[in-house]
């Protein structure tokens, strides 16, 4: 049988294309900004994306565009009011979901999964969202939904850099078989051959200091809510490499210059089929925001076992 999917909050598409890849119909998105929807547009072209916001949506008005059902709703509100990398995160958790414009958006998913009445459905975000599990649970419930949440470290999985994440769904959802892959793993694999070559500028105020970095150097270390934090990172390459974000920059390990932006996504777990488009910052943010296609393909394997 084949499930049809809405992702809400799709960015890039990497939650999409674990479960396209196992044999879900993708049959509609939902993403506001219209550089990163290019690139979903792109490689899922018989999806209906709509490039809005979603206060402006109604399931009703998704279902009737689509004209089907949808049995499973994925997507992954902005993580930004909840992840200790943003020092001006709000002190109290709940403030986070109810006074924070942007964290609010994680009851518009909730307001859609009311609208939809999907059979399952799955939210990807940061492990900060954890704190307002309270929350979130109450307001599944209000609209008959369990919320089980699941802390998932990625790299334990197999993924080449760190990511951990919350997975909440009305299911309860097995981890993934316990595996590692290092850095070198994947980009020794890397050509220029593959689309998405291109690389960010590195500053011209650290010129002539590439050159000196030792693996696990860093040319910026900033702030955080709960620290300092670094990035322009020289990766290890037999290690695992750190969480890749929408502003996370890399130094390759044996070369002097910056990651392109395929290696960024080869850290990511995305395949080279999948292309990125816009400008390189753009292409960035749509692999750093997305939910590795590796998990996705696990928790699409689980949901078809469980639904």
């Amino acid at each position: 049988m084949t499930y049809t999917v809405l992702d809400l909050f799709s960015g890039a598409g990497g939650f999409s294309l674990g479960f396209m890849e196992k044999s879900y119909k993708i049959v509609a998105a939902v993403e506001s900004f219209p550089q990163i929807a290019k690139t979903y547009k792109k490689n899922f072209p018989d999806a209906n994306v709509f490039v809005s916001n979603i206060r402006n949506l109604t399931g009703k008005l998704v279902l009737e565009t689509i004209d089907d059902d949808i049995d499973v709703l994925i997507g992954g509100p902005p993580c930004i009011p909840f992840t200790a990398r943003n020092p001006k995160r709000r002190a109290k958790p709940e403030d986070r979901i109810y006074r924070d414009k942007i964290g609010s958006l994680v009851l518009e998913f909730f307001r859609f999964v009311r609208e939809i009445k999907p059979k399952v459905y799955v939210m990807e975000n940061v492990y900060g969202i954890y704190e307002v599990r309270h929350i979130i649970k109450r307001v599944a419930s209000e609209i008959g939904y369990a919320a089980h949440f699941h802390v998932w470290n990625c790299e334990k999985y197999g993924l080449p850099s760190k990511r951990k994440r919350v997975f909440i769904s009305n299911l309860k959802l097995h981890e993934p078989e316990p595996r590692s892959t290092k850095v070198w793993d994947v980009l020794k694999n890397f050509t220029y051959s593959m689309p998405n070559t291109e690389a960010p500028k590195i500053p011209k105020k650290f010129a002539g200091k590439i050159d000196k970095m030792k693996w696990g150097d860093a040319l910026v270390y900033f702030r955080g809510a709960d620290g300092v934090k670094k990035n322009w990172i020289c990766l290890h390459p037999y290690r695992i490499a750190p969480p890749i974000t929408a502003t996370s920059r890399f130094i390759h390990p044996y070369e002097p210059r910056a990651l392109t932006v395929r290696e960024h996504a080869m850290l990511m777990s995305f395949p080279e089929s999948f292309v990125f488009y816009g400008s390189i910052k753009i292409q960035l943010m749509g692999v750093g925001d997305a939910v590795p296609p590796l998990i996705a393909r696990h928790i699409a394997r689980e949901v078809r076992a469980l639904i």
